[in-house]
């Protein structure tokens, strides 16, 4: 039986499209997230700049030796940095040991929002950590920042478009979303040439939105899976632009 993953352009809720083309989108998303549970979501509007530039800054840092990328890790409890490949593995998270007992193969860096950017709360400084800059890749930041702003606009357009699809008044996630804890957990699939692996990705937590962007398939990264994460409303992905290599 062939999977397909619909394809739902969000166009009328990033820009000023009208209640008709706003409903028909929030059709589209109840339904995909009723029968499918995954939604490949275009028409977000990130400028290419942004993704080019987001994109050359990856693969300076992870194009890194080994070595050099593993000075940037911190500690379990602080969800920023490096993570080398094999150091993770999502079944124990869910309190699962894996049958092979293989771990995860991707490299990570994590970045999320921090207690800066809501002096006025009193955070914890675990959840709201400071992010860690490579300084081997100066370039790395600026770059990373402006997709990480794109990331969390386009996640809050689709929070307003869920709450329509849900039938909820307008607004409904604002509360739970005006210090929420974001964070852009970057991939990249490290595996030898030829491999072919099977990958499940997935999120116990309800209550989670999770947005996987796809920015390009280049000749580093390697696109093992393109969508990830389950929210009360399906589950979010973005296929990369047409490109070819």
């Amino acid at each position: 039986m062939e999977f397909h993953v619909p394809a739902i352009d969000i166009a009328p809720y990033v820009g000023d499209g009208d209640a008709p083309a706003r409903r028909a989108v929030a059709r589209q998303l109840d339904e995909a997230a009723r029968t499918v549970g995954f939604m490949q979501i275009v028409g977000h509007a990130v400028p290419h700049n942004v993704i080019e530039g987001f994109t050359g800054a990856l693969d300076d840092f992870f194009g890194l030796e080994l070595e050099t990328k593993k000075q940037y890790r911190t500690p379990p409890a602080v969800n920023r940095g490096y993570a080398p490949p094999k150091s993770e593995s999502l079944s124990l998270s869910l309190g699962v040991e894996s049958a092979t007992r293989m771990n995860d193969f991707f490299e990570a860096f994590n970045i999320g929002t921090t207690t800066a950017d809501y002096p006025e709360l009193e955070l914890s400084a675990t959840d709201y950590a400071e992010n860690l800059w490579p300084q081997h890749v100066p370039q790395f930041r600026a770059p990373v920042q402006a997709y990480f702003a794109e990331a969390e606009r386009v996640a809050r357009t689709l929070t307003t478009a869920f709450a329509d699809a849900l039938d909820l008044t307008a607004g409904f996630f604002d509360r739970f979303t005006d210090h929420s804890m974001d964070v852009m957990r970057m991939n990249n699939y490290a595996l030898p040439p030829g491999t072919v692996i099977w990958t499940a990705i997935s999120s116990a937590w309800a209550s989670t939105l999770i947005t996987a962007f796809s920015p390009y398939c280049g000749p580093i990264r390697r696109p093992a899976c393109r969508c990830s994460g389950r929210t009360a409303a399906g589950t979010m992905c973005s296929p990369p632009p047409a490109r070819s290599w």
